[in-house]
């Protein structure tokens, strides 16, 4: 353990000790050039650190991947009213034309 990591928990015993695991899996076969975390704590601060020299071209496209993640998520819940706004749109555009 480094000095000053006395008050650390056991990592193993975390929520996010299987995800972390997967994570450290995919850096050791992947053999990333650069990295980003971004974290959120309960008193409402975020914490962002990169590995590799990120530029900010780089945390951009980090950016980008992410948002494009969340808009996928978005699109999974609301799927059935997108098909069914969609569906309504193309038969309105039928019964026009």
């Amino acid at each position: 353990m480094m000095k000053g990591d006395e008050n650390l928990d056991d990592v193993t015993k975390s929520d996010y000790a299987e995800w972390l695991e997967d994570l450290i899996k995919n850096i050791m076969e992947h053999q990333p050039e650069k990295i980003g975390v971004c974290m959120f704590f309960p008193d409402g601060c975020t914490l962002t650190s990169y590995f590799g020299g990120c530029y900010h071209t780089d945390k951009a496209v980090m950016a980008y991947t992410m948002n494009l993640d969340a808009t996928m998520d978005v699109m999974k819940v609301n799927a059935k009213d997108i098909l069914e706004a969609a569906e309504e749109e193309q038969d309105g555009d039928e019964h026009e034309g």
